[in-house]
């Protein structure tokens, strides 16, 4: 880098807080959910998987697949896993910032 005359640039880091652990532990099923959206890839598709689960028990408690990432898959993985478990009032749904959730 000397010879070349070259010099790194730093940017100021931004670094983003975890609330993930700052939350309290779960005491009892159905108390705090955690949901995600990753892709999948199959051969020359990709699809999009949400998994809901369930932070006390680690149990996947629902989940949906999807050729597109949009608010419709979030939806329809939030409404069958409400609809399919029995949710307490109060009920903790953390997820990953993505802007699909912001629906919800």
């Amino acid at each position: 880098m000397e010879e070349a005359v070259l010099k790194a640039h730093f940017d100021r880091i931004f670094r983003c807080r975890n609330n993930s652990r700052e939350l309290s532990k779960p005491l009892k099923i159905y108390q705090q959910w955690s949901s995600n959206v990753t892709y999948i890839g199959d051969g020359n598709k990709w699809g999009s998987l949400t998994v809901i689960i369930d932070l006390f028990s680690r149990k996947v408690e629902g989940w949906d697949l999807s050729s597109r990432l949009d608010t419709d898959l979030i939806m329809l993985a939030s409404t069958k896993v409400v609809r399919s478990r029995r949710t307490n009032q109060g009920l903790l749904f953390h997820t990953d910032r993505v802007r699909h959730y912001r629906v919800i």
